[in-house]
């Protein structure tokens, strides 16, 4: 049987994602596919009814469909749902889709391996984007108590401060 996967974006023609998944189904002797798929907003909805009915595994989500992508959906787990972002979809069997989000466990994991995460000092994103929710999810989880966010654009820092204020947490 192959397998088929891959990463869904607007644009997605960036993504490293291919190269390096086919990389390791290769190395690991794994049957199957890993391909770019171009989705426009409008045209998400079928593209899942097309992932189901065509037996996908799960795929990866990037711009702009983190978020979008959430109410089409047959669940979430809980750290996407915290998140409110889902960058991973994975098969559950008959046509169903659970979305997961593992940016805050890869970014605490990545920081753990090569510094202290200091809960005792500010920390600073650079940057509201797709991956700020989870980044900003994983260092309150991690303890830090004072976030400060950084963007071009103040009314995106602005909404996303209002979209993860956590008690306790000063963002600014």
């Amino acid at each position: 049987m192959m397998l088929r996967a891959g990463v869904i974006g607007w644009p997605v023609g960036h993504s490293l994602s291919p190269r390096i998944h086919r990389f390791w189904l290769a190395e690991l002797g794994v049957r199957g596919r890993y391909e770019a798929v171009v989705v426009s907003p409008d045209w998400l909805e079928d593209t899942l009814d097309r992932f189901r009915i065509g037996g996908w595994c799960g795929f990866n989500v990037t711009v702009p469909h983190k978020e979008t992508i959430i109410p089409l959906l047959d669940g979430l787990d809980p750290v996407a749902r915290a998140i409110g972002a889902v960058n991973t979809v994975v098969a559950l069997g008959k046509g169903r889709f659970e979305g997961r989000n593992s940016d805050a466990p890869g970014f605490l994991a990545s920081l753990r391996e090569t510094q202290e995460i200091r809960t005792d000092r500010p920390a600073v994103v650079l940057g509201a984007g797709g991956a700020a929710r989870a980044i900003l999810s994983a260092l309150t989880s991690a303890g830090v108590r004072e976030i400060r966010i950084a963007n071009r654009d103040q009314g995106t820092r602005r909404r996303l401060v209002r979209c993860v204020s956590r008690g306790g947490v000063r963002l600014g």
